[in-house]
């Protein structure tokens, strides 16, 4: 029982951290973009 209890407990923590990882990208796609250009537009 123990094991599964584990097993489960990891595959949570291993989905959080994927869905984590979804956030910050989509949070920094939309920073990338107007960095470019304001780079585009100092140029």
């Amino acid at each position: 029982m123990s094991k599964k209890v584990t097993s489960n407990i990891k595959n949570k923590r291993r989905s959080f951290k994927v869905t984590d990882i979804i956030k910050l990208i989509a949070l920094l796609i939309p920073v990338v973009q107007l960095l470019r250009q304001m780079k585009n537009g100092q140029k």
